[in-house]
């Protein structure tokens, strides 16, 4: 008998026993038999958990019912549950013992949270959507049941209730769909880790990111400015201008923490630590309805927020600063995160931090005198200069429907500077400012559908500047400035899932803030002394609808209302954002909102001639500082097809409650204090392909920002002082083995200034042309930047990194701004002196990292 003709003569025996045992009644056999023969008999297939099954038995027969009424006949000997999820599987539930199932999601390649993303039990009788952090909470789910994980792009997933039971909410990662990406919503940018959500919000991820053109570090505040729209004139980090508003108009928090200093080094270095920095969440307009006290961007950051699998850390330095982090799970339940970051310009100085330095003190009272049309090299005498960042957060996840968290940040700039004229006579500069914060969150599931979330925060920051002049050792002129916020907030907001597709959120919030300012002037012939000192209570209503229906169609209504307790006024405060599919490959999109800011800056004049960290925070009050309001809609589309994509929005925004001081529209040796507004309108567009070892990345701004006061330009129109009509970036990343390299190109038109025309003798002060009638020449620059990786130790994860990066390769010299004042010469003639703040030159750093 050959080979083949035994094994089909088993087979054909094997099959006459099996469908014989059907067709013979089961007694009392074990349940597992009685699946085995199911499935022989009617090809389906069996999932269950062995524990359920093991000692059960049964008495049926199969050869005289159908499927349905077999199954009905196991569920009254077992009490165990047949559900039916495809036509050919079928899951065995105990339902009896039952439990709750909580996870995060997130993308398979960039770590990135899922917000949105819907869980199903195996029948969709219950199912939830995970939150902004890519959590979920399922209760009273039997522990057999199968859940089932969608989200618009990526490719869904089945799991076993019993298997997410066994684990502390673990981490479920979803690849990436391989279909049609006209399909797709989610809006993958510079590889996957900038994404436009379903709130209109972009999220962008720090620590995946990596670094920008011209830098050696990702950096958590110029990652910003690759989003259209967003722009800062004066070619810092901190000084983010989002569609015509300016930089104290922003929200920016990080792990809940209002920040009213987010620089180092008077702009150029976020204060933020990129390494300990998970997401940050931007919006440009339609903002959500918890976010208050603001009238531009809102900029909230946030470090991790479960608790890591195992421990790691990371250290590095380049020609500015050095740093480190850890992150250590003291157990499953429990981590701790702590992070660092200092300069060592107090201790020795780099070709970096000298560069950094000449753009940032010059024309200002520490860098001599100004000569027209040129800037001067700073003296290179300071007596301290440093600045420092800490972060510390604790997470503790006691059960699966709790989470706490407790987070601490700290940052300072401190700047002491002598100029020694003669040995009897100087100038002695001092300025320091620092942020710290705490603040404490709460989450808690008290059902599947039904979560809070509760935090706090203090939040305090603090300048103090001081310069005085003597002369044989005697105090002939001091001048002291005082700047102090104090401001404890306290949140508690309720999500209720409807369905899948709909939910709403609502909630209360307090805030209480106390702001002191003084400047105070002591000389010779002249004396000064003024100040003010306001609290405030904040009391906020705020609730949302929430509709999302897949990639068709999401929509988000809010209201919020607020009472300010130095007005005695109620403040009502829309927000929209609507978004819906009406073609293949093509979304329409649409943003609306009216906000308020009782919190801003002014330019004070007193420590002009320092020229630096010249603004006051001021509470709004009912007599020079009015609350400052603003509204802003947007129309426009985005269109997704064959891995292109493009965003396109149009807006126009007004705000109204600007000061003259507010946005320093004043020219120099004006004495008018004017109210007015401004009017800003644009199109922001977005272009965007990414390939296999190759993404290239360009966005278009074009932008009109207006103002408009009472008692200046006779009252007419004129241009903001930051108007940038046009603004176009180029950025493109190469991989090439272990190389990356970044190359960026960065193009703008000129803002405006006030051309001075002479001098009025008699008065002695300056004459000008119309305000801002002129501009500054166009401004571009390219940057560049590479990093190359490599494994130190393979066994324990331990990996180097080391980088290269110049900015401005050709060594533009750009103008940022125009000046002019008086100068007096010894034969007591006066002329105008002219004078520019120049851009960085060409400035290299390189980087040195080791992490595991």
């Amino acid at each position: 008998m050959s080979y083949k003709t035994l094994v089909f003569s088993s087979f054909f025996l094997f099959s006459i026993q099996c469908i014989q045992a059907q067709k013979t009644p089961f007694t009392r056999v074990p349940l597992k038999e009685v699946l085995f023969a199911l499935e022989q008999q009617f090809d389906v297939k069996f999932t269950f958990a062995e524990v359920d099954v093991h000692d059960k038995k049964v008495t049926v027969s199969l050869s005289d019912y159908d499927l349905t009424t077999v199954l009905k006949q196991l569920n009254s000997q077992t009490n165990l549950q047949f559900k039916t999820i495809t036509d050919r599987y079928i899951s065995i539930l105990n339902s009896i013992e039952k439990g709750t199932v909580c996870g995060f999601i997130t993308a398979k390649n960039s770590t990135m949270p899922l917000s949105g993303a819907t869980i199903a039990t195996s029948l969709k009788t219950k199912g939830t959507v995970t939150d902004e952090n890519g959590y979920f909470f399922l209760n009273n789910i039997p522990k057999n049941d199968i859940l089932t994980v969608t989200f618009i792009g990526y490719q869904s997933i089945v799991i076993a209730a019993v298997e997410l039971q066994k684990k502390s909410c673990p981490t479920l990662a979803l690849l990436t769909e391989l279909t049609n990406l006209g399909e797709v919503i989610i809006q993958n940018t510079l590889i996957t880790v900038i994404q436009k959500q379903a709130d209109g919000s972009d999220l962008i991820q720090p620590d995946v990111l990596g670094i920008l053109p011209g830098l050696t570090e990702p950096d958590v505040l110029q990652s910003l400015q690759l989003l259209p729209g967003i722009q800062s004139p004066n070619e810092t980090a901190s000084g983010l201008h989002v569609r015509g508003g300016t930089p104290d108009q922003n929200l920016i928090l990080f792990d809940g923490i209002r920040m009213y200093n987010s620089a180092h080094f008077f702009g150029m270095v976020s204060a933020i630590n990129p390494y300990v920095t998970k997401k940050i969440k931007v919006f440009r307009n339609g903002a959500s309805a918890k976010y208050g006290n603001h009238t531009a961007g809102v900029i909230d950051m946030s470090s991790d927020t479960e608790v890591p699998e195992k421990m790691s850390a990371g250290l590095g330095a380049n020609l500015t600063h050095a740093d480190a982090f850890v992150k250590i799970p003291m157990s499953n339940k429990v981590a701790l995160i702590v992070s660092g970051r200092r300069s060592f310009a107090d201790l020795f100085t780099t070709i970096t931090f000298n560069q950094l330095t000449d753009k940032t003190f010059q024309n200002t009272g520490i860098s001599g005198e100004n000569l027209e049309e040129t800037t001067t090299s700073v003296l290179q005498n300071f007596n301290e200069f440093f600045y420092t960042d800490m972060n510390a957060k604790l997470l503790v996840e006691p059960n699966e429907s709790d989470r706490f968290s407790i987070s601490y940040l700290h940052n300072r700039n401190k700047l002491g500077y002598d100029i020694e004229e003669s040995p009897v006579d100087n100038l002695e500069y001092f300025l320091q400012f620092f942020n710290d914060g705490i603040s404490g969150n709460w989450r808690h599931h008290w059902k599947e559908n039904l979560s809070q979330e509760t935090q706090a925060y203090y939040s305090e920051f603090d300048l103090k500047y001081r310069f005085t002049e003597n002369q044989n050792n005697s105090e002939i002129q001091t001048i002291q400035k005082f700047n102090n916020i104090k401001e404890f907030q306290l949140q508690s907001a309720f999500n209720l899932i409807i369905n899948a597709n709909t939910h709403y959120n609502f909630g209360y919030e307090l805030t209480r803030n106390a702001i002191d300012f003084n400047l105070k002037g002591v000389a010779v012939d002249d004396t000064f002394d003024f100040g003010e000192s306001n609290k405030n209570t904040t009391h906020a209503l705020f609730g949302e609808y929430v509709y999302g229906n897949g990639a068709k169609t999401s929509l988000n209504l809010g209201l919020r209302m607020n009472y300010f307790s130095l007005f005695e006024s109620v403040f009502l405060s829309p927000r929209i954002y609507f978004q819906t599919q009406i073609m293949s490959n093509l979304w329409w999109k649409a943003a609306g909102e009216i906000k308020q800011q009782n919190v801003s800056q002014f330019i004070e004049l007193a420590t002009n001639d320092f020229g630096l960290e010249n603004q006051v925070w001021a509470l709004a009050n009912t007599v020079d500082i009015p609350v400052l309001k603003s509204n802003q809609f947007s129309l426009g589309f985005l269109y997704k097809k064959k891995g292109w994509t493009v965003d396109i929005d149009a807006y126009r925004k007004e705000i109204n409650g600007l000061t003259s001081l507010s946005r320093e529209v004043l020219v120099q040796g004006a004495d008018d204090f004017s109210k007015g507004g401004s009017t800003s309108y644009g199109l922001d567009i977005l272009f965007k392909k990414g390939w296999k070892k190759y993404s290239a990345w360009a966005s278009y701004s074009l932008g009109k920002t207006t103002f408009k006061f009472d008692g200046l330009n006779n009252g007419q129109v004129f241009d903001g002082n930051y108007d940038i009509r046009h603004q176009v970036q180029l950025t493109n990343n190469v991989l090439l083995g272990k190389f990356k390299l970044y190359l960026g190109w960065n193009i703008r038109t000129g803002i405006p200034y006030t051309n001075a025309i002479d001098i009025n003798r008699q008065e002695d002060i300056i004459r000008y042309e119309p305000i801002n009638a002129e501009r500054l020449p166009i401004y571009h620059r390219l940057d560049f930047s590479t990093t190359y990786k490599f494994e130190i130790a393979k066994k324990t994860g331990l990996n180097g990194i080391i980088g290269f990066s110049l900015l401005n390769v050709y060594n533009r010299k750009n103008t940022l701004r125009r000046t002019s004042r008086i100068k007096y010469s010894e034969d007591n003639t006066t002329s105008i002196l002219k004078t520019s703040t120049a851009s960085l030159g060409i400035t290299p750093n390189i980087v040195f990292r080791i992490q595991f």
